[in-house]
């Protein structure tokens, strides 16, 4: 993200457009279907939304379209709880991601006016647990896993981004968690924990692309529940991928 030059895109949607014609062979460019919908609520208005910084960063929409609501100072909001979404699906090592991550909070803190966020999701390309659906009175392995690469650059990547969490003074994160993560994943990082003594990096929340928890195997949702990890099932189709599915949207 950080460059000369940087493209902030926020996603003002959870529905993706619907599909209208077959994804070309050989596309030339792909969207997320989150970020097309933005981009058209953003750029179809007269005049666009969207703004430029004096070092020419551009944001889309402009930052000032983002606050729908008024959101109250974290004194204030006891009844408010807010979720940020961080995916990270561009090539780079753990370090550079881990700084994303920070760039990305500081420019949400910036952009909505915000101290930080009650809970911070992180979501990692290519990992994309959605269980499957278990049947009344059998028990169903949690045997989906991740290359041993991709899931040692995650481990990497949280100590990295717990080790900036504790050294910030500015941006605060109340509870931190991932994105369909499968079981084995969430074991190593749960190892990490116990390194923590003040706590910080623990992992509380597991979001995951599935409709409910009946479509998680019970060896998932038992080590879940004795070691503190909220599933929360989501089924948006949203996916970790930078094209969850095959069509063209204009």
């Amino acid at each position: 993200m950080t460059s000369s030059q940087s493209l902030y895109l926020f996603t003002t949607s959870q529905n993706p457009l619907p599909g209208r014609y077959p994804r070309p062979a050989k596309p030339t460019l792909i969207v997320p279907p989150l970020i097309h919908r933005s981009l058209h609520q953003a750029l179809d208005q007269s005049p666009p939304s969207l703004s430029i910084s004096s070092k020419k960063d551009i944001t889309i929409p402009h930052i000032d379209h983002l606050r729908k609501h008024d959101i109250p100072s974290a004194p204030e909001r006891d009844d408010v709880e807010i979720t940020l979404k961080i995916h990270l699906v561009g090539p780079a090592n753990p370090t550079e991601q881990a700084g994303w991550v920070k760039e990305a909070l500081v420019l949400i803190q910036t952009a909505l006016g915000i101290g930080g966020a009650d809970t911070l999701l992180i979501g990692f390309k290519g990992v994309d647990y959605k269980g499957k659906k278990t049947v009344e009175g059998e028990s169903v392995s949690a045997d989906y896993s991740v290359e041993s690469d991709v899931e040692d650059h995650i481990v990497e990547f949280w100590t990295q981004l717990i080790s900036w969490l504790k050294e910030e003074q500015e941006v605060k994160v109340k509870t931190l968690g991932t994105m369909y993560l499968p079981l084995g994943v969430l074991k190593r990082l749960k190892t990490l924990e116990g390194e923590q003594k003040d706590g910080l990096g623990k992992v509380q929340v597991n979001s995951l692309d599935t409709p409910d928890c009946h479509h998680l195997p019970k060896d998932f949702t038992g080590w879940a529940k004795e070691n503190g990890v909220q599933l929360w099932a989501g089924g948006g189709g949203e996916g970790s991928g930078m094209s969850p599915i095959r069509t063209v949207f204009t």
